[in-house]
C-alpha cells in the first residue's frame, strides 16, 4: 500500500538572498530576552546605523546538543540575510520561537523596521550535484545510525551517514536513555538477583509472546556487552540500578549524561576523533538506487546538494520508526488520532522505511505494535515535565483520587487503563522521602522549577 508521506517538518532550504533594509538602526549594543524552551533565552545584538554586525547568545538553559543548531544557525542567518525571517530549526522549535523573539526585542530597542525585517527575500537557488562514495551508508543519524556508523567504522569501513533533521540523535537524544541489561557488577552490591534468562522471559512475556525468541535471546544475551562497548568508548553510567516506567525488573541503567545526550555524545565524540565517517545534516533522501534487485546507494537532497551516494558494501536504513505521522499511525491503530500527542521527534514520519518495501521488498512486520506511554505531558505529548523518580516510588491516581492501576505493569497495561479514567487523566503522587527539590531533575533532565513554572503549580508546604 502506498502512503503520501507527511514531510512538513523538514527545514525548507533558505533562500533569502537579498539583504532587508534595515535602516535607521540607534548604533549600540542591545540586549533582548524571550521565552525558550525552558527558561528565557538573552541575547546580545550589535547594530551601525545600517545593519545588524552580531547576534550573540549571552545566556540560555536549553537542552544540550538539542538546542545547539538552533543556538547557533539562526543568529547566524540573521546576521548573514540581516533578515528576522529566518527558518525555524526543526526539533528545536521552542528554542528557535526564543532566540527569533530575543533578537526582535533587540532590533526594536535598536529603533529597526521590524515589519521590513520580518520579510523574507525569495530568489532561485541552484544546488550543486554532488556524488559521495563510502564503504557503508548509513540512513539516519540517530542512536542506531549512528551506533551502525561506529561499529562499521570500527570494522574497518569508511562511512556515510545521512540525517533529514538538522540534527543528528533522532528519539535517542530525546528519550530517557534508560538503558536495561543484566548486570551482575551494579545489581548485587544493591541486593538485586537477575539472569539473562529472566530478562528473556520478561521480554518475551511482555510481548505477549509475539517476539521472536531468536532477536530476544540475541537482545538479551548482548545487552550488558553493549554497556562494555559503550564503556569502552568513553561512555559513563551511574551506579544506580532502577525500574524505568513499564520495565517489569529494576535493571534499568542511567546514563551520567542527561537524556540521550550521553549516547549521542559518544557517538559524536568517536567520529570527530577518528577520519573515515562523514555526517550530513539536512539531507533527505528521496530514492533507493538498486543494482540487480540490491540496494546500492541513495538519491538525497541537502540544503545546497544534490546528492548521489554509492556505498560498496552496503546500505543501513536505521531511520527509526512513525510515531510523528499521524496518518500512519492511524492506518495501524485507528485510536491513534491527532489529539493524542506524540513523544517522537518530529522526523519520525516513516517515509524511508517504505521506500524500502515499496522498491526493495524490505519486510515490514510489527507495525501495529505501537508503543503508547501514560505519563506524557497532556498537553504536548513531553516526557520532560513529569515530577517522578522511580517506579517504586510513586502511585497513579483518577481525578477522584483513586487509584486504578499497578504502577509497576506493563506500559500497555497502564495506558489502556488510563484511557477508561474520566477524561483519561491522572495525578501521579509522591512522598516527602522522593520529591525532588526545586533544583533537582526528574529523569528526563527537567528541573523542577520549571516543571513547577510550566504548570502553573503552587508549592505546599
Amino acid at each position: 500500500m502506498k502512503f503520501k508521506m507527511i514531510d512538513k517538518l523538514i527545514l525548507s532550504t533558505l533562500i533569502i538572498s537579498k539583504f532587508a533594509v534595515a535602516s535607521n538602526f540607534k548604533p549600540g549594543t542591545y540586549i533582548g530576552s524571550a521565552p525558550g524552551y525552558k527558561d528565557n533565552i538573552q541575547v546580545e545584538v550589535k547594530v551601525n546605523s545600517k545593519k545588524i554586525e552580531s547576534v550573540k547568545i549571552v545566556k540560555h538553559d536549553e537542552s544540550p546538543l538539542i538546542s545547539d543548531v538552533a543556538l547557533q544557525r539562526i543568529p547566524a542567518e540573521v546576521v548573514e540575510y540581516q533578515s528576522l525571517g529566518v527558518d525555524e530549526v526543526a526539533g528545536a522549535t521552542a528554542t528557535s520561537k526564543g532566540v527569533i523573539a530575543a533578537i526582535t526585542r533587540a532590533l526594536r530597542a535598536a529603533g529597526g523596521d521590524l515589519n521590513t525585517l520580518r520579510k523574507k527575500v525569495v530568489t532561485n537557488t541552484v544546488k550543486e550535484n554532488r556524488e559521495y562514495n563510502a564503504d557503508v551508508i548509513v540512513v539516519g543519524g540517530g542512536g542506531a545510525g549512528l551506533a551502525a556508523a561506529v561499529s562499521a567504522h570500527q570494522n574497518g569501513a569508511t562511512v556515510l551517514v545521512l540525517e533529514k533533521m538538522p540534527r543528528v540523535g533522532g528519539n535517542t537524544l530525546i528519550a530517557g536513555s534508560a538503558y536495561n541489561a543484566v548486570d551482575p557488577k551494579r545489581q548485587k552490591p544493591l541486593g538485586i538477583e537477575d539472569s539473562v534468562d529472566l530478562h528473556y522471559k520478561h521480554t518475551f512475556e511482555g510481548g505477549d509472546k509475539l517476539g521472536k525468541p531468536v532477536l530476544i535471546k540475541t537482545f538479551v544475551e548482548n545487552s550488558y556487552p553493549g554497556i562494555e562497548w559503550l564503556e569502552s568508548l568513553g561512555m559513563g553510567f551511574k551506579d544506580e540500578i532502577f525500574t524505568v516506567l513499564g520495565a517489569l525488573y529494576p535493571r534499568s541503567h542511567k546514563p551520567e549524561k542527561p537524556l540521550g545526550t550521553g549516547f549521542i555524545g559518544t557517538y559524536e565524540d568517536y567520529i570527530s576523533k577518528n577520519k573515515g565517517i562523514t555526517v550530513l545534516t539536512d539531507t533527505k533522501v528521496e530514492d533507493l538506487i538498486l543494482e540487480n534487485g540490491r540496494v546500492v546507494g541513495v538519491k538525497a537532497l541537502g540544503r545546497k546538494e544534490n546528492i548521489v551516494a554509492k556505498a560498496k558494501n552496503g546500505v543501513v536504513i536505521a531511520t527509526g520508526g512513525f510515531g510523528a505521522n499521524v496518518e500512519l499511525r492511524q492506518h495501524y491503530n485507528s485510536k491513534l488520532t491527532k489529539d493524542i500527542p506524540t513523544t517522537n521527534h518530529p522526523g519520525a514520519t516513516g517515509e524511508v522505511m517504505f521506500m524500502a518495501a515499496e522498491k526493495a521488498a524490505a519486510n515490514l512486520v510489527g507495525l501495529q505494535y505501537i508503543q503508547l506511554l501514560p505519563m506524557g505531558d497532556p498537553i504536548n505529548g513531553s516526557l520532560s515535565g513529569n515530577i517522578e523518580g522511580s517506579v517504586e516510588d510513586r502511585i497513579f491516581v483518577n481525578k477522584s483520587g483513586k487509584r486504578f492501576v499497578a504502577e509497576d505493569e506493563r506500559r500497555d497495561v497502564m495506558t489502556n487503563a488510563l484511557f477508561e479514567q474520566e477524561d483519561a487523566y491522572m495525578w501521579t503522587i509522591v512522598d516527602a522521602h522522593t520529591y525532588p527539590t526545586e533544583q533537582g531533575k526528574n529523569n528526563f533532565n527537567g528541573a523542577t522549577r520549571f516543571v513547577m513554572k510550566s504548570y502553573d503549580m503552587l508549592k505546599v508546604a
